[in-house]
């Protein structure tokens, strides 16, 4: 059915996978491949509202829209503080068919650019990391030098000794984002973090003792469980750095989004559900017809509709320009 759904339209935005592989794009027919997740920073992923508008010659409003996020995301942005806490982005990966059991540091310049415009620090996982054995550092994303880098470290099946190690190289640290997979999201606590990573309420790290240990899950999507994070915040950067600094700065001026502490019981508080869409849509009932999508002739530069005799005469102009540029091109 979802094969059959892809081919019945004209357009399908995909994006390649993070390690490269383009092969589902490529075998789309009618796919447009749309790295929108792939990008170095919150911002620029964004942008990509202009590139997906020129698909339904809306790019004023793309346009319009894009700086309005540009200034919400400068307006959520804190300077730093006096003493900038010091964060780190971690998760745990258990032994599967797929990859060793290891344990990593993700410094996606994404993530570390949001940590930075929240008025934070972002660890240096290259110096923090440089003595522990086995240690891998990879490209986030595969082949992009400028998306980050992965640092990932096996346990070679003995996870105490490389926890040790590895939350050893991690004491300075005041925050952690923890980004370990869970089926449900509403149940993973504090609890479930440390025994995920092999660790103690007693223990002497920082974020333990301070209770400073956050994950990106507050905000869920009921059916799926599927998080938000993944979806709005793409493009809605402005909401994660607000979320991100509410929960760094203990600001609750901020709103909250995406981000809760769990180590001071925040919960899964952000449940989107079907009854939250105001727009009915034709893939969810055959009662709906495809909203026609405007020619340029029909579309001012301020994005606004032209009407009546004078989109008739626009029309044949934009068909001259389009056949001139192609005689030129040709």
């Amino acid at each position: 059915l979802h094969a059959e759904q892809l081919a019945g339209v004209d357009v399908v935005f995909m994006s390649c996978g993070t390690d490269g592989d383009c092969t589902k794009v490529n075998a789309q027919k009618n796919g447009v491949h749309v790295p929108s997740t792939q990008e170095a920073g919150p911002v620029e992923s964004a942008e990509y509202i202009k590139y997906i508008a020129a698909f339904f010659n809306l790019e004023p409003l793309a346009n319009e829209m894009f700086a309005s996020t540009q200034t919400s995301y400068a307006q959520a942005s804190s300077g730093k503080s006096a003493t900038p806490p010091l964060v780190a982005w971690i998760n745990y990966n258990p032994k599967s068919d797929w990859s060793a059991e290891s344990f990593v540091v993700s410094q996606a310049s994404y993530k570390t650019t949001m940590v930075t415009d929240v008025g934070a620090t972002s660890l240096n996982a290259t110096t923090a990391l440089a003595g522990i054995a086995g240690l891998k550092v990879t490209d986030a994303v595969t082949g992009k030098p400028a998306s980050g880098k992965t640092y990932t470290i096996p346990t070679n099946e003995d996870k105490a000794a490389a926890s040790a190690a590895f939350f050893k190289a991690l004491e300075g640290v005041d925050v952690i984002v923890d980004e370990v997979y869970a089926p449900d999201p509403t149940t993973y606590n504090f609890e479930s973090f440390l025994s995920t990573y092999g660790l103690t309420s007693s223990s002497d790290l920082k974020f333990v003792k301070n209770k400073m240990v956050l994950r990106i899950d507050r905000t869920m999507g009921e059916a799926m469980k599927s998080l938000d994070w993944y979806e709005s915040r793409i493009a809605k950067p402005e909401w994660a750095i607000e979320g991100l600094a509410r929960v760094v700065h203990e600001d609750t001026s901020k709103r909250a989004k995406y981000f809760r502490n769990v180590a001071k019981d925040e919960t899964v508080d952000q449940v989107l559900t079907a009854g939250g869409c105001t727009k009915a849509l034709p893939v969810c009932s055959a009662l709906i017809d495809p909203k026609p999508i405007k020619t340029l002739g029909e579309i001012r530069v301020d994005g606004t509709e032209v009407g009546g005799a004078e989109a008739r005469r626009v029309v044949p102009l934009v068909a001259l320009a389009v056949a001139a540029l192609c005689a030129t091109v040709a």
